[in-house]
């Protein structure tokens, strides 16, 4: 890349099948706790909530899809942010998103992740449990049972936490080329 882009590489991990029914497990066995809530993006989500998800996402190093995306708008997906009752500030994020043209040979697969948590809530599955509710809500209302994500290859956490989901690499990794004046240190994810 001599075009002056900042290279940004992380590698293709995929759902290998019994996925669903793990996250299903995850649901069954683990919650949220009583001061959380969680509420879903759309349409009608106000300003402040999409923003609110942008930034627990870029506490946790990854980049967030635009309000258009967010909302709804653009593509279909299921984006959760988790709320602390008390305060109501967001702690916690995570999105199914369908990703792939519908004559894809991939077309039965959705992005899956954007799982963050800010640092005092981490340790208690949030990440998880967000996560699999994702997926589920995203299979139940688009049929789609199958995802991918980017996870760094280094980043031994999240590579853990896909494990539990059956989420595996696969063979492929993505190298994103960044122009430095838009993303001057930005990741494309964690």
């Amino acid at each position: 890349m001599n075009a002056g882009f900042r290279a940004d590489r992380f590698e293709y991990v995929i759902s290998e099948g019994d996925t669903l029914a793990r996250a299903r497990r995850i649901l069954s066995r683990f919650d949220l706790g009583g001061d959380l809530d969680v509420i879903r993006l759309g349409p009608n989500s106000s300003e402040r909530d999409l923003e609110s998800f942008a930034e627990v996402a870029i506490d946790g190093g990854v980049l967030p899809p635009p309000a258009s995306v967010l909302s709804g708008e653009m593509r279909r997906g299921v984006f959760l942010v988790a709320k602390d009752k008390a305060s109501g500030r967001a702690v916690s994020c995570a999105a199914a998103i369908e990703n792939f043209h519908f004559s894809s040979r991939r077309a039965d697969h959705a992005f899956w992740g954007m799982l963050s948590t800010l640092p005092e809530w981490r340790g208690r599955k949030i990440a998880l449990i967000l996560g699999a509710q994702a997926m589920v809500s995203f299979h139940e209302d688009y049929g789609i049972s199958r995802f991918t994500t980017g996870v760094r290859a280094e980043n031994g956490a999240s590579m853990a936490l896909c494990a539990k989901l059956d989420m595996l690499p696969g063979k492929w990794c993505t190298y994103v080329g960044m122009d430095p004046a838009q993303f001057s240190s930005a990741q494309v994810t964690k």
